[in-house]
């Protein structure tokens, strides 16, 4: 397949997606190559949260226990419940972060914020409303709300540049680049040649 590289209409089109795509033109079909738009710091902040999750977990079930024994804890297992559903919603938020990062998938990245906004974020905080509070319930508590929150900034940032990069391409994939970026190309063309006119008629002048 030969392809017609074209530097300065390639300049062109590289310029429209904001360095990220770029528009091949080919003689049958259209090929826009692009840039991976998967955010690394939101991939980060999932890939530590998953294994933290599961240590922070072990540490609650054991403190309850602990409190349970040599407390009058016996009215509270609620609290264990809270715990397994945060846990549960937690599993359910990084998977939508994950696959939706690592795949660019826009429908998984808004349902990793809702769940992390609705779900996640008020089951964390109702950790602290627990009846006995641990210092070390308390610190495993904030650790992970900054992971939320971090992960919600990412998040977003990661949606508004899938976004960006999406509609870069929709765009070079269904509009007419050759005939937009030609007659810009012939437009500044055209500008240089009055100028030159200009500076030749001036010149002449003097």
């Amino acid at each position: 397949m030969n392809v017609d590289t074209e530097p300065d209409e390639q300049r062109g089109f590289i310029n429209l997606a904001n360095y990220h795509e770029k528009y091949i033109k080919t003689a049958k079909i259209r090929v826009v190559e692009s840039e991976i738009s998967a955010y690394l710091p939101l991939q980060v902040f999932l890939y530590y949260n998953w294994y933290y999750i599961f240590f922070m977990l072990i540490l609650l079930c054991a403190l309850f226990a602990y409190k349970f024994i040599y407390f009058d804890y016996s009215s509270n297992f609620y609290e264990i419940a809270v715990i397994i559903i945060w846990f549960l919603a937690e599993i359910l938020r990084l998977y939508f972060g994950f696959i939706g990062n690592i795949n660019e998938n826009f429908s998984e990245l808004i349902a990793f914020i809702i769940v992390s906004i609705i779900f996640s974020a008020p089951l964390l905080g109702y950790q602290f409303m627990f009846k006995i509070p641990l210092p070390i319930e308390r610190a495993l508590d904030i650790i992970q709300a900054i992971f939320i929150v971090f992960e919600v900034i990412f998040g977003i940032i990661a949606i508004k540049k899938l976004v960006k990069n999406q509609t870069a391409i929709f765009f070079l994939r269904n509009s007419h680049p050759d005939k937009y970026y030609r007659k810009s190309i012939i437009t500044s063309r055209e500008i240089n040649n009055i100028y030159k006119t200009r500076t030749v008629g001036i010149t002449h002048a003097d």
